[in-house]
């Protein structure tokens, strides 16, 4: 019955925009157990093991509806030694918009996003093996998935080049932009994202793409950790 339906192409769209929000909730679930541990107080290692735990579900999770969806089915071997060249150029690419977005920023009298500044607090009372595992596998896996494979792939089947637009633009707004330097920042970074899934087919270089950039800026707030205040 359920696959006479998604034969009909709005009644299959309506279906995996609810899919897709029920994944993207589910997305959601590592970051709630950070702050139930941090606001209960739990000690590090336990506020660990459940971050730890509720990312392996989801990554086994995300693992499964990439299997069990039309999409392709996620496969990182595939990447080059090629690729992961080009993956670095686009990677200062990012890092290039991301500093015309910090200069807007400080010329508007901003020292950074809200978004940013979301992370940095919560950064400086989590533990870190928790904050890395949000930043360098939830988010690129979770994001890229929701916004670069369902939106564009399922709910705007037939009409792909505009579900890439709006998984773009969903994928901004998630991040909480609030003037012009946040926009440019997680716009601009959005659309080099959504670029790199477009022209090569495969999911797996945007995650890839934004796996480095979170991975650089995670490894730049340890580092800065270590400096004299």
């Amino acid at each position: 019955m359920m696959k006479k339906w998604m034969k009909k192409k709005w009644i299959s769209n309506g279906l995996w925009l609810l899919i897709g929000t029920a994944l993207f909730l589910a997305t959601q679930l590592p970051m709630v157990a950070l702050f139930y541990g941090v606001q209960y107080a739990w000690s590090d290692l336990m506020i660990n093991a459940l971050v730890l735990g509720m990312t392996t579900l989801l990554v086994c999770l995300l693992w499964w509806f990439m299997k069990w969806s039309p999409l392709d089915r996620l496969d990182f071997s595939q990447i080059s030694g090629r690729d992961l060249g080009r993956n670095f150029l686009f990677f200062l690419l990012l890092l290039a918009n991301n500093f015309v977005g910090a200069t807007v920023l400080q010329n508007i009298g901003e020292t950074t996003t809200a978004n940013q500044e979301t992370i940095q607090g919560l950064s400086s009372v989590a533990p870190q093996l928790a904050m890395g595992l949000l930043l360098v596998v939830v988010a690129p896996l979770g994001e890229e998935i929701i916004c670069r494979a369902v939106v564009p792939r399922l709910v705007f089947k037939g009409y792909e080049k505009i579900g890439y637009l709006v998984g773009a633009a969903v994928f901004a707004y998630l991040h909480g932009p609030s003037n012009l330097g946040s926009w440019i920042i997680y716009g601009g970074m959005s659309l080099i994202l959504t670029w790199v899934a477009y022209r090569y087919k495969r999911v797996e270089y945007s995650i890839l793409l934004h796996l480095t950039l979170n991975s650089f800026a995670f490894l730049v707030t340890i580092l800065l950790s270590f400096l004299p205040a």
